[in-house]
């Protein structure tokens, strides 16, 4: 009587996967290597968490062409910083910056010529005062565009007037950071700034972004 062999099954292909995906369980492996197998903790250990900070030379947006493009560029760096949490962005001036371009393919009124537009806007930022003037330094204008995309939008027309620099402030991408909270929203902390009304020794009014409604606080603060 004759024995029959047992077959083996290791050469089947799903055979060998399956040995592939259990190598993969194991729980020393990282499909990234082994340095993101036990990735490194940010809390240290006094119990406060390290600040993340990069710079960031302001030179980039001048090879932007227009208006449009440079306004678009800084928001792209501001997205980008609250994805990977940053918590502070230091522009720094690399000695590779040149005069920022103020034209706009944004034209009101009659299509007219190249030449005739670039005069009619220097016509123009002439007759406005220094503070209104356009940005044509490069770090400037970046700064300016990524402090108006880290304010809460129900507070950046208190805190940022009229600008040429933020003409196309329509453009930039919303960050959606912790702290900008929509209407609705519920949460323990919201950011706010005091209003000028009378709340008598009790404390002031503060505007938190809540619709129609101003939160007093039990402490006396000058607008």
């Amino acid at each position: 009587m004759g024995f029959m062999k047992k077959r083996s099954n290791d050469g089947n292909p799903s055979n060998k996967r399956r040995q592939r995906q259990k190598g993969n369980n194991h729980p020393n492996q990282h499909r990234f290597g082994r340095v993101m197998a036990q990735p490194p903790k940010l809390k240290l250990n006094s119990g406060q968490y390290p600040t993340v900070s990069i710079a960031v030379p302001g030179s980039v947006v001048s090879n932007a062409q227009t208006r449009e493009l440079q306004t678009q560029l800084a928001g792209q760096i501001a997205r980008a910083a609250v994805v990977f949490r940053v918590d502070e962005v230091i522009v720094f001036d690399d000695g590779l910056g040149s005069t920022l371009k103020t034209l706009s393919n944004y034209k009101r009124g009659p299509r007219r010529s190249e030449g005739e537009d670039r005069i009619s806007e220097q016509s123009q930022d002439n007759k406005k005062p220094d503070h209104l003037q356009p940005s044509t330094d490069p770090h400037a204008f970046l700064a300016r565009i990524l402090q108006y995309c880290e304010c809460p939008q129900y507070l950046r027309r208190k805190f940022f007037p009229m600008h040429p620099d933020l003409q196309f402030a329509g453009l930039l991408p919303p960050l959606d950071a912790p702290h900008h909270l929509r209407r609705g929203d519920v949460a323990s902390f919201r950011e706010g700034v005091v209003v000028d009304k009378d709340a008598g020794e009790d404390g002031s009014y503060v505007d938190c972004g809540v619709p129609n409604t101003l939160v007093q606080i039990d402490r006396v603060l000058s607008p």
